[in-house]
């Protein structure tokens, strides 16, 4: 699991980066849990458009572990919410837990 903050320059290939190696992501902001993918479309309590964001990129197998299912759920919730909203599909945690 990795946790860090980005700038927007930065973001592209540190996206890239985690999807190539298959790891599911959010973003977190505002005691919530987004789609990375919409960065920097959402203000920042402090920021507004500018600034970091915080994301948090995780292997499927962390799921049930590292990343407990009650968190898994509630990621998961926000990325289908931010998808009926027009959220691309892409950035939403795709992983089921096992069992």
């Amino acid at each position: 699991m990795v946790q860090f903050e980005s700038v927007s320059a930065d973001a592209g290939q540190l996206f890239a980066f985690f999807e190539e190696l298959g790891y599911l992501g959010t973003m977190f902001l505002g005691n919530d849990y987004r789609p990375y993918t919409m960065g920097w479309q959402v203000p920042h309590p402090k920021f507004g458009l500018g600034g970091h964001r915080d994301f948090l990129f995780f292997p499927e197998s962390a799921i049930g572990s590292t990343i407990p299912l009650p968190l898994y759920e509630r990621i998961r919730t926000s990325a289908a919410a931010s998808a009926v909203a027009g959220c691309p599909a892409s950035s939403m945690p795709r992983a089921r837990p096992a069992g």
